[in-house]
């Protein structure tokens, strides 16, 4: 718009005239000239380029840290095995882990769900980065409005412009950081929430100057002019301001699991809005835009990959819009099991999860289930009835040449509530089931590396114990030369012993059927293999003691009652039972314990790491939000004893849930 010849009157006013308040005045233009000289606007964009910098070096070292434990775990057993003495970089290793496996404890930590000492120092890091770039250099204002934008506004503005992509990348499900690091998209999560915050911390910093700025040079008449003026940043600003607001409160721990279903239905949704009101307010100013269509292309892939690779009703090898048989059945109490049947060729991890829905029942939900089974080895062939253990008679009617995924779901508000109401009045019910998965895990081929694995579960968190467990077993005996773990270890705490019935005959049957190893050397001539053992140690926290107990004795075939004891916490030991199977080519010892009181895991991981003695031991969690703290911090004291010489590795791997 031609906005005419300069007022006369202030062209060669000075800058100390109130009516020199214009480009019109030559002092003014000069001041400005000489402003963006001094702190150039176009050179505040470099501060979103560092940004991303700093977090694709962060990617790059989880990268090498990944690839590195790959080639560990694909080389040879024997080459892995060779070594029982701590190398330097163990001891570095353990070093860093004995203090970034610790977590803070105590009720505030756990509603809030405070992450490990590990993750909150790269959230640390990553504040300290955001505080540094924007902070460091000066000046953070103009000396009048109408030079510029505030330089403070503008590389706070930029740097949260950036963190989108890293955000969203951080948030799919199927998502690039996840195949590029190993690291599960659960526990990605954590990162995408603390740097939401951060992001939202950056926009009220980049909006604060804007305010400054106006009411400092003239006040509100400033301020509410330069807020409605054509194109004003200020005024397609606030609504974006106003929707990451929303989402980063909706992340909130407490807020989230209070109102999940409001936040499954809401927060995808309002994402897509932001990004959308982040187009109109960066408007294609400079790079801004490189930021965004980084985003949408990256959301598209984690869109695109879960619809037609992880999703079985659309993926693009099996059968469109077709569900999974399922047969739901009340196991007791809050407890409902479900038995999805899939084809044969169907594979997953232990410890994966998948997200269900049920169109005959919730067809808009989809919430993540841990899978409890394991899918059949091809080359090791399950013969009928030998793996349908603990199947329910309608499930092993439809199994025949099917794998199946088991489910333990426990019951809390609204659709696991519905599902149990659904499995009590409809006992042994058949339906369809829509999978999307599997995701999360463990990436690691721990059957390659560790000569121990301890598994550690709280109540309905056991589904990925056992799911390893099972594993493990197999491993153990149809691949010994492949496999150097010797030695697993579950300890799993239930409130009531009713509920070992769960999965303890199941357990129990399979460490006799597949538990065990070969006698000298392995077929594949690998390394010598010494007898393998399987012990179960199984507390039940919520009753007194056997004394209560002995109506309940009778008839239970898993659990014998052979004598009492105290054990080394004082708590009372019901059953301790060994039981040697032994053939041609291979030995197994199993041994399984009962015990009334809580575990104290503080001194119960060592005392199992001396009874175990294994240069490298892999420690699994999965239960409550308390269970898994203390497990963490007993695994990082437990660091000392690669630190003594005493032992090579002690990892740690917890189930994480609530995203």
């Amino acid at each position: 718009m031609d906005m005419g010849p300069p007022d006369p009157t202030v062209v060669d006013l000075p800058l100390s005239d109130p009516r020199c308040n214009s480009q019109s005045c030559n002092a003014y233009a000069a001041a400005t000239n000489v402003s963006q000289a001094a702190v150039p606007w176009a050179g505040l964009f470099e501060y979103g380029h560092w940004t991303t910098y700093f977090y694709v070096v962060v990617i790059f070292l989880f990268m090498f840290v990944y690839a590195y434990g790959l080639m560990v775990d694909w080389a040879s057993p024997r080459a892995t095995t060779r070594r029982t003495t701590p190398t330097l970089l163990d001891r570095l290793q353990a070093s860093i882990r004995f203090v970034s496996y610790r977590r803070l404890s105590g009720r505030v930590a756990n509603r809030l769900g405070l992450p490990s000492l590990g993750v909150s120092l790269m959230i640390l890091a990553a504040i300290v980065f955001a505080t540094v770039a924007a902070f460091a250099k000066r000046p953070y204002y103009r000396e009048r409005d109408g030079y510029g934008s505030p330089p403070l506004a503008i590389r706070t503005g930029l740097m949260a412009t950036a963190l989108i992509p890293i955000i969203v990348a951080l948030a799919g499900k199927f998502n690039i950081i996840t195949l590029l690091t190993g690291v599960s998209h659960e526990k990605l999560n954590t990162m995408h929430r603390y740097l939401s915050w951060i992001c939202l911390v950056l926009s009220i910093t980049h909006t604060i100057p804007f305010i400054v700025a106006p009411l400092r040079d003239g006040g509100r008449k400033q301020l509410h002019d330069d807020f409605y003026m054509p194109d004003s940043f200020m005024y397609t600003g606030v609504p974006p301001w106003a929707v990451l607001t929303f989402l980063a409160a909706a992340s909130v721990p407490w807020i989230r699991a209070r109102f999940y279903e409001l936040f499954a239905a809401t927060h995808i949704m309002a994402a897509i809005v932001f990004l959308g009101l982040m187009f109109w307010h960066t408007g294609d100013t400079l790079d801004s835009w490189a930021y965004l269509w980084a985003t949408l292309a990256i959301w598209l892939f984690s869109l695109l990959g879960r619809v037609f690779i992880k999703n079985r009703a659309l993926s693009l090898t099996g059968r469109w819009f077709h569900g999974d048989p399922t047969n739901v059945r009340h196991l007791s109490e809050d407890i409902v099991a479900l038995e999805v049947l899939v084809p044969d060729h169907y594979r997953w991890r232990p410890s994966q999860h998948f997200f269900l829905r049920f169109p005959s029942m919730a067809p808009f939900d989809n919430h993540p289930f841990t899978v409890a089974s394991i899918p059949h080895s091809h080359s090791h062939p399950v013969r009928r009835g030998a793996d349908d253990h603990g199947l329910s008679a309608a499930a092993r009617e439809m199994t025949g040449d099917q794998n199946t995924l088991t489910f333990l779901i426990r019951s809390h508000a609204g659709f696991t509530a519905r599902l149990l109401r659904h499995a009590q009045s409809n006992p042994d019910v058949s339906t369809t089931v829509l999978l999307d998965g599997p995701y999360g895990g463990v990436a690691r081929r721990i059957e390659r590396s560790y000569e121990s694995v301890i598994c550690v579960a709280g109540g309905v968190g056991v589904t990925a114990s056992v799911a390893w467990v099972l594993h493990l077993a197999r491993m153990m005996k149809t691949e010994p030369h492949r496999t150097v773990t010797r030695h697993v270890r579950m300890i799993w705490a239930v409130r009531r012993r009713q509920q070992l019935r769960w999965i303890a005959d199941e357990l129990l049957a399979a460490a006799q059927r597949d538990g065990n190893s070969s006698g000298g050397m392995s077929e594949a001539g690998g390394i010598p293999a010494a007898a393998c053992s399987i012990v179960y140690e199984f507390y039940v926290t919520g009753e007194r003691g056997p004394a209560e107990l002995e109506s309940e004795r009778d008839g239970d075939d898993s659990l014998d009652h052979e004598r009492e004891k105290p054990n080394d916490s004082g708590d009372v030991i019901e059953n301790e039972k060994t039981t040697t199977t032994t053939t041609s080519t291979t030995t197994t010892a199993t041994k399984h314990s009962l015990h009334y009181g809580r575990p104290h895991l503080a001194t119960l991981i060592p005392r199992v790491l001396d009874a175990v003695d294994m240069p490298r031991t892999y420690v699994l969690g999965c239960g409550p939000e308390s269970l898994k703290v203390d497990l963490s911090s007993a695994v990082a004291a437990a660091q000392t004893r690669v630190l003594a010489g005493r032992a090579r590795e002690v990892a740690l791997h917890t189930e994480s849930f609530g995203w």
